[in-house]
């Protein structure tokens, strides 16, 4: 066994050793509770049932968690304690902490607004020109019926 100063040695310096890989991991797909779990049980030098045993789980149960996206909390609590870390390390990452920026360029307000002025235009145009076909439609339909009125009188 290793005597506690080296264990806690190799504690913090994979703790800062994390800090300094955070940007790397922001920008890989974010880490679940049971992937840092694991990366976690890997930098100790204990096995996984030297681990298991002192979280006071079974062998076979270690390795469900790092499956898990989210640690039970009773589990959290133990492993927190067990790895002397704090509870930011398994929830920092799960808010964003600023407001994500678009990814189009931004465009002056008063481009914007022409474009719309112009397409609001021609939606008018074609509006009048529906009208006006309309009204057509109206009078070619009043003349047919008056004609057919006339028709049917004579009979």
């Amino acid at each position: 066994m290793c005597n506690i100063s080296s264990v806690r040695k190799k504690q913090v310096l994979f703790l800062i050793l994390f800090q300094l890989c955070g940007t790397f991991i922001e920008k890989m797909e974010r880490l679940t509770q049971g992937q840092k779990l694991m990366l976690l049980v890997k930098s100790r030098s204990e096995s996984d049932e030297e681990v298991a045993a002192g979280l006071g789980y079974g062998r076979t149960y270690l390795p469900k968690l790092y499956k898990m996206q989210r640690l039970p909390p009773k589990t959290l609590q133990r492993v927190v304690l067990y790895f002397q870390v704090p509870e930011t390390f398994f929830t920092d990452d799960e808010q964003p902490k600023e407001a994500n920026e678009p990814s189009a360029p931004y465009t002056p307000a008063s481009d914007r607004v022409a474009a719309l002025e112009k397409e609001n235009q021609l939606l008018r145009d074609e509006l009048e020109e529906m009208r006006r076909r309309l009204v057509e439609e109206k009078l070619i339909s009043d003349d047919l019926s008056e004609k057919l009125r006339q028709v049917t009188k004579r009979d």
